[in-house]
Formats: structure tokens, sequence, C-alpha cells
């Protein structure tokens, strides 16, 4: 036990021999901590630039390409119901064929899909196809594409299920 405490104590000593005794910054409060932060105050953020004409007329297209997948569907749509109508038993001739038009229908939604993609890996990307950085007001309008897409994909996903559950289970 003597032992112990021995080393203990050398240690200690050793260690306080090796202390440096130079002059260290107080831990009181500076000036501007104590007077509430009310320094003088700090200018303003420069305005974030105006999204780029390159990447508002890149989600244009995108968003048109969106669209135009919108219609092709709207137009399938249009054939798939008549068809689902008449579809029989699961397995049956007519219920095969609702199944092709259930597909056609889905392969329908592909500019708009892509359309996501495109948006979506520009967004993680985060810099144009130069590799230069995207602003916050180029970011702001990828986003804007992004949401008028998606909700176009949401709608179509959503026709397809409710048009897929009138079919007979296999």
């Amino acid at each position: 036990m003597r032992i112990a405490s021995f080393a203990g104590l050398s240690a200690c000593l050793c260690l306080a021999a090796c202390l440096d005794r130079g002059e260290y910054p107080s831990l009181r409060p500076r000036a501007f901590e104590v007077a509430g932060g009310a320094g003088a105050p700090l200018p303003p953020a420069p305005p974030a630039a105006p999204a780029r004409p390159d990447i508002v007329a890149r989600i244009a297209a995108l968003i048109a390409r969106a669209e135009e997948g919108q219609r092709a569907f709207v137009g399938e749509l249009a054939a798939a119901r008549p068809v689902l109508a008449r579809a029989g038993a699961a397995d049956s001739e007519t219920w095969i064929r609702a199944q092709e038009q259930l597909s056609a229908l889905d392969a329908s939604r592909e500019p708009t899909v892509s359309a996501m993609a495109e948006i979506d890996a520009m967004t993680l990307a985060g810099a144009d196809a130069a590799g230069a950085p995207l602003g916050e007001n180029d970011l702001a309008a990828i986003a804007v594409g992004g949401e008028r897409t998606a909700a176009l994909l949401a709608a179509q996903h959503s026709r397809i299920a409710e048009l897929a559950a009138t079919l007979a289970s296999p």
C-alpha cells in the first residue's frame, strides 16, 4: 500500500515539474459577452445570385418532358379503362389483356420518371454538368421542378394502384 501511494505521489511531482508557468487567457467573460452581445452588428449577407439561365432552362425542359409523359399517361389511361372494366377471372384472356394494358400504362410514365431522375441527379450532384457548384436560387429552381414532377408521378402511381386493385388476384 505504501509503495502504491509513493508511486502516485512521485508521478504527480514529475507531472507538476513539466508544467509551463506562462500567462494564460482569463476565463472571465469578454466585454461584448457582458454587454449582451451588443457589439457592432454584422453586415447583412449579400443577396443570393439569381438562378442561372441555363439551370432554369434545363428545369423547364425537364418539366415539359414530365408533362409530356403525363399527356401520354392520360391517353393510355383512357385506352386502359374499358379493357380493365372487361377483365374477367384471374388468368383468363381478358385478365391477361388487362395486365398488358396496365404494363403499357406504366410504360407511358417513362418521360415523367426520367425527368424526375435527372432532377434528382442535379440535386444530389449540387453542381451543373461542367462541375460548377449550384447556387441557392439554382437549387430552389430545381426544387420547384422536382415538386411539380413528383406530384405528377404520385398521381400516376395512385391511378395505376387503383386500377390494379380492381383486377382479380391470381
